[in-house]
């Protein structure tokens, strides 16, 4: 096994000042087009009306291809290969309320440096260096021994990772059945393995088996990026329509976490997704993104109005607050998130270490399930009992004047 060092940085290309959206492409004709999101008016239910805007569509010059169908969230459709003219046609029509441009979300990474060969049956994982994040997060004053003693185990809670994909076959995965590997992915995806690691790494940090928080919680593959860590609002939005759909399906309000680990601008339909899937009581744990800055984003910024969106930021080991981490009064807690290992997607007993926002929302989120489970809380309440339980004034070099709140994610013993 190679333990790998991996920075991520979840961010669009453009944060500050707006977000350009997906560029027209070139089709196979060679005519250029792009990708929508169609948020319908409430009184055109989509799937009442679906099969006469199919037949719409088929009488264009160029018909638009149907990638989603937005059922249990917004109440619309995903749309590709749109070119100019159905655009401005769509937005004629009666049913629609309004188009978005498919905004693309990307994983920015840094360079992947091997530390030193190693195996298997040297990792240690009661080891304080290792899983230092764990302990602190049991703990009300670091002690460099670890002892990760949670409240709960998190058994009975489902916790949706939305991202690269999972590879549930890894060892840290291995003691119980409990990663669903299949459960989602994107249109056009080949397949749901993660072909770019950060959703291995983000689902092991919340519930690995050795590595993670919530050591009995079950794992669900939402898998809406692609091989360069690429996804975009209509993916996104076709994941979250996918999590209501389960959580309906199965009674699974109030039991219910999902972790986003990207970081975008605001947009409606991503905000009317959002509320949509709080209302099934989901909770959404969401990092705050690697700006340096205290504006907000998305959809962690939904917290400053939806109290089931927890919006995280990164510390390290000396409970300092991550030079890149986003920080302000709209970031609710802030838990580990540097030098973190974890699962890694290249081999069953591949080992990385990790560092971003990303990383603490993944901790958050394993926290979060704990809680739950130990509490029995309503999914409107949990943020507030996080609150009420972390560890409070512990964060060094939070910036002055930015009413960031001082707290440090706690799940221990209270």
């Amino acid at each position: 096994m190679v333990v790998l060092v991996w920075r991520f940085v979840l961010l669009l290309s453009a944060v500050v000042g707006g977000i350009s959206g997906l560029p027209f492409r070139k089709a196979a004709d060679g005519e250029e087009v792009s990708d929508y999101v169609v948020a319908f008016k409430p009184e055109y239910v989509v799937t009442k009306i679906l099969e006469q805007v199919s037949r719409q569509f088929d009488l264009l010059k160029r018909p638009p291809r149907v990638d989603y169908v937005y059922d249990h969230v917004l109440n619309g459709l995903g749309l590709s290969d749109v070119n100019s003219e159905t655009l401005e046609w769509l937005k004629k029509q009666d049913y629609v309320a309004y188009v978005e441009e498919s905004h693309e979300f990307t994983a920015d990474s840094g360079p992947c440096i091997t530390v030193s060969p190693t195996n298997q049956q040297d990792y240690t994982p009661d080891d304080a260096q290792v899983n230092w994040g764990l302990d602190r997060i049991t703990e009300r004053a670091f002690t460099n021994t670890y002892s990760f003693d949670p409240s709960g185990t998190a058994y009975g809670t489902v916790i949706y990772v939305m991202d690269s994909g999972i590879r549930c076959s890894h060892d840290q995965f291995d003691d119980t059945a409990r990663c669903d590997d299949d459960f989602f992915k994107y249109s056009g995806a080949p397949n749901y393995v993660d072909s770019f690691g950060h959703g291995t790494q983000v689902a092991g940090i919340a519930a690995a088996d050795d590595l993670g928080a919530a050591t009995c919680a079950t794992i669900k593959n939402v898998k809406i990026a692609d091989s360069s860590g690429t996804s975009d609002l209509s993916k996104i939005i076709a994941g979250l329509n996918a999590i209501a759909a389960h959580v309906t399906a199965n009674n699974r309000g109030n039991n219910c976490v999902i972790v986003i680990s990207f970081s975008g601008a605001h947009d409606a339909s991503l905000n009317t997704t959002i509320t949509d899937v709080t209302d099934d009581d989901c909770v959404i744990v969401s990092s705050a993104g690697n700006g340096q800055s205290v504006v907000p984003v998305y959809p962690a910024g939904y917290s400053v109005t939806n109290t089931k969106v927890i919006a995280v930021g990164n510390t390290n080991k000396q409970d300092k607050l991550h030079c890149a981490s986003n920080h302000g009064s709209w970031v609710n807690i802030y838990a580990p998130g540097s030098n973190l290992f974890t699962p890694h997607k290249t081999d069953d007993d591949d080992i990385v270490s990790v560092k971003g926002t990303s990383f603490s929302a993944a901790i958050a989120g394993g926290g979060a399930a704990i809680v739950l489970q130990e509490t029995g809380v309503d999914a409107s309440n949990l943020r507030q009992k996080l609150i009420d339980r972390a560890t409070l004034d512990k964060i060094k070099e939070l910036p002055a004047n930015t009413n960031s709140h001082n707290r440090l994610l706690y799940v221990g013993t209270v």
